[in-house]
């Protein structure tokens, strides 16, 4: 999903709506406003995911248009860990 956003990002920078969903989830006007670079957007990303699916892999993955263990491979990669008090 990420490679896809930086092949068709219009400028050097990329925003929320250089990255489509496949699900109601999309990116709030403040997302929009906050310039991110990358990393730190796909961590928004997968946290707000996460969060608006009640920590639920499965549907959190199905809303970002990918697999739960690329979800789970993502996670690892910006150490975002799910507690249960969450």
């Amino acid at each position: 999903m990420t490679e896809r956003a930086v092949i068709f990002a219009k400028g050097d920078l990329l925003t929320p709506q250089d990255f489509t969903y496949k699900t109601s989830f999309a990116p709030t006007e403040e997302d929009s406003k906050i310039g991110l670079n990358m990393m730190e957007q796909e961590i928004r990303l997968l946290r707000k995911a996460l969060k608006d699916h009640d920590y639920n892999q499965k549907a959190a993955a199905k809303a970002l248009g990918i697999t739960r263990d690329a979800l789970i491979r993502r996670m690892k990669k910006y150490n975002i860990r799910i507690r249960k008090e969450d």
